[in-house]
């Protein structure tokens, strides 16, 4: 299947180059992951903490992907990039392979997990999955939450929640310097200063123990049905690094980011970046970015030229900037206090066994065990950690648990820029999950 210009991601970046590219005659093909609806705009609204306008935004992007001849294939996987050029994709029906011209790369990011005792229960989410969850069982019950965050995070989700008519028991913040700066806060009972020291439950979540981060107050246990855990975001580059694309590691954006120009593209020609991928931004700058990427895929492709174009390419270059510059203060902070907290939790993690610094059910490693092969197995880099204890291997490829095992190097280990380290955790087709009957569909 040829085309001249395919969009992964269907968030507010996604949305908004695929528009852009349509605008200008681009022939486009939209992937998106999530069956209809499971995109929470409430998310993305929560996150930027401006809900009306934001919410607009989508609303308006949304119809005019659907006045374009975008074409969008939903519950669609796009979960590799070969040599040849091509996008492996599946959707329920058919496996496709796909040689586009260009690419953008729209795929948001990856909510954040810290270690705590219980975190592998089922019911333990993060914000898009009990947003989701809760939309989605609104008519089956009540069903109670606890949320925990830092940096404001868990305030703007804890909203988010009861506008689905769902009951949250307590917000717990980590940080208390952000105590008195996150709208809202003011008329919620907030706990501030606490973080998770344990899930409780068998086979799912009956309840909570919260501790005080610098333990000046007494611990809290709450009964409860779920536990929501917002702990912040890294760039989702798993497609991006699959094509060939270099990353660089800027903390200050989130992590991991593919390394990009500064109209958007990567060291791959013809691919380009857009929204969190190319560093963690607030939702106005996603849709300026997938707006500019889709202009200059469409450039690329002959599509937009001439003086049209000058005056486009000129507003949003500077759209962008302009936007990228009002995020970078409030991004930095929030990622500083989400490094703080992720240290503090991997520190008390690697003296226990019965926390888990990889959780997936294949593997299952303790941070205990992780600090043996540290301390006495000699681990200096991540990758060993994957070779001596199997973490990093399970069906997440180590996205939730890479971060965790740099900080571990970082604390433990004797080179202390390991969390720098270029030797990190690779990723390999397939980058998600995929039903074995959909790759047999081609015969291929």
């Amino acid at each position: 299947m040829k085309i001249q210009c395919l969009v992964v991601g269907e968030g507010p970046a996604g949305l908004a180059a695929a528009a852009e590219a349509a605008r200008w005659g681009t022939e486009t093909v939209l992937v998106e992951e999530h069956s209809p609806g499971d995109q929470s705009v409430t998310l993305y609204e929560a996150k930027d903490r401006d809900l009306g306008e934001n919410g607009q935004n989508l609303t308006t992007l949304s119809s005019e992907v659907r006045a374009t001849n975008v074409t969008v294939l939903r519950q669609a996987i796009a979960w590799a990039a070969f040599e040849d050029g091509a996008f492996g994709v599946v959707t329920p029906s058919q496996s496709l392979k796909v040689f586009p011209e260009t690419v953008v790369l729209a795929t948001g990011a990856y909510e954040r997990l810290l270690p705590v005792a219980g975190w592998h229960l089922p019911n333990v989410m993060t914000p898009s999955e009990a947003l989701t969850f809760s939309r989605k069982r609104r008519r089956r019950g009540s069903f109670r939450w606890v949320v925990v965050g830092v940096a404001g995070q868990g305030i703007d989700v804890a909203a988010a929640l009861r506008a689905s008519n769902t009951e949250v028991l307590a917000i717990a913040e980590a940080d208390e310097t952000f105590e008195g700066k996150v709208p809202g806060a003011k008329d919620q009972d907030v706990k501030w200063g606490y973080t998770i020291n344990a899930v409780k439950g068998k086979d799912s979540v009956s309840g909570v123990e919260l501790v005080s981060v610098k333990g000046k107050a007494p611990p809290l246990s709450f009964d409860t049905d779920g536990v929501c855990i917002a702990w912040g975001s890294t760039p989702m580059g798993d497609l991006a690094q699959v094509a060939g694309c270099q990353v660089e590691l800027l903390p200050e954006r989130g992590g991991y980011v593919p390394t990009h120009n500064g109209c958007l593209g990567t060291s791959v020609e013809g691919i380009f970046v857009a929204g969190d991928v190319a560093g963690l931004c607030g939702v106005k700058t996603a849709i300026a970015q997938g707006r500019f990427a889709g202009l200059m895929a469409a450039h690329r492709l002959g599509k937009a030229h001439g003086s049209s174009f000058d005056e486009r390419h000129d507003h949003l270059a500077a759209e962008v900037q302009k936007l990228q510059k009002l995020d970078s203060p409030w991004i930095r902070e929030e990622t500083a206090a989400i490094q703080r907290l992720e240290e503090y939790h991997v520190r008390l993690a690697l003296e226990r066994d019965d926390v888990l610094l990889c959780r997936c059910p294949q593997t299952e490693v303790s941070g205990a065990a992780i600090a043996k092969a540290i301390t006495e197995g000699g681990a200096e880099v991540p990758v060993d950690l994957k070779r001596f204890t199997q973490a990093g291997t399970g069906e997440c490829q180590g996205r939730i648990c890479r971060p965790l095992l740099a900080k571990a190097i970082n604390l433990l280990g004797k080179r202390k820029d390991s969390t720098q380290t270029p030797m990190r955790l690779s990723y390999r087709p397939p980058v998600r999950p995929v039903p074995l009957t959909s790759l047999l569909a081609d015969g291929e």
